[in-house]
């Protein structure tokens, strides 16, 4: 916005169109307005009058200057503060508070989080939001073990009183495959057996060991 010093007016307007409204924040608004329609120039007066028009540029010089426009820059009486909006010139944009940062995208390995904050021109329009980001979460990861989730039947084996899988009878259940196989998980074990109906066997060594007395029919 380009200040074009202060100009006089008469009853006979050196703007055409009148005083287009009062407003008690008239150089923004009056501006907004001129920008609405398209005009490049615009002037206040008298505190809080806006005036505008399509050819407001060749016509607000025409009574010549004044030296009644107060400091404000909003004009006198029958003085004018004379605005130009460069057509190249950015609006004027105002911008709301950023939001909190978004949670991280990982829990570990590097990650990013965002935020963004609305952006308003001068007529209240929203204009593409801003948005920043920021790596989170950058330790290393812990390492893991492939997860393992299919139980493969390896038959029927015989056992006998010397316990072909170490470490006796673990415990009786009325649902003893998968509660054999949950504790054998629990364990870091990956061979479980199952006799008698409800009786669970386990142990580190039981893979290399089930088979000893045979196989069982």
């Amino acid at each position: 916005r380009q200040d074009l010093g202060c100009w006089t007016d008469t009853g006979n307007r050196a703007i055409s169109g009148g005083i287009r409204f009062n407003s008690q924040n008239p150089i923004q608004d009056c501006e907004a307005f001129a920008r609405e329609n398209g005009w490049t120039v615009f002037a206040v007066q008298y505190n809080t009058e806006c005036f505008t028009s399509a050819d407001a540029e060749s016509t607000y010089q025409q009574y010549g200057q004044s030296s009644g426009c107060s400091s404000s820059g909003r004009g006198g009486t029958w003085a004018q503060n004379v605005y130009k909006i460069s057509c190249d010139e950015p609006a004027e944009i105002v911008c709301e508070e950023w939001s909190e940062f978004s949670e991280c995208s990982v829990e570990c390995g590097g990650g990013e989080q965002t935020r963004s904050r609305v952006c308003r021109d001068v007529l209240g329009n929203e204009v593409a939001p801003e948005e920043e980001s920021q790596q989170c979460n950058t330790q290393e990861c812990p390492p893991t073990e492939p997860e393992c989730n299919i139980r493969q039947d390896l038959g029927c084996w015989t056992d006998t009183g010397n316990r072909a899988i170490s470490g006796g009878i673990r415990f009786n259940s009325q649902n003893p495959i998968q509660d054999c196989e949950e504790f054998a998980r629990e364990n870091g074990w990956t061979v479980f057996a199952v006799q008698y109906n409800t009786e669970c066997f386990t142990s580190a060594d039981a893979e290399s060991t089930y088979q000893q007395y045979g196989q069982s029919s």
